[in-house]
């Protein structure tokens, strides 16, 4: 149903290309926070799509934060606060 629902203004200015390859991802993605513990209820009605589709972080949506932090640490990872992002680089299978 994705891009059924917007007017037509504001679906011109989306990327449908980018769309379906994210929608394309969305099972992977939902397994991949599920492998970091994260738990989520649903899928839940979401209107006016047709079928339930959203799936609800449990408790809150500070469970990613606290995941994400748990791997950070996990992976000896360094977490940088209020610093601007000038540059992402890639050297193949990292960004620094």
């Amino acid at each position: 149903d994705a891009g059924k629902f917007a007017a037509v203004e504001v679906e011109a200015h989306n990327n449908s290309e980018l769309r379906r390859i994210f929608l394309g991802e969305t099972a992977e993605t939902l397994e991949w926070l599920r492998g970091m513990g994260l738990t989520f209820h649903g899928p839940n009605p979401e209107p006016p799509n047709r079928v339930p589709r959203m799936h609800n972080i449990v408790p809150n949506a500070k469970a990613y934060i606290a995941a994400f932090q748990a791997k950070i640490i996990r992976l000896k990872g360094t977490i940088v606060c209020s610093a601007p992002v000038v540059e992402l680089v890639s050297d193949g299978t990292r960004i620094t």
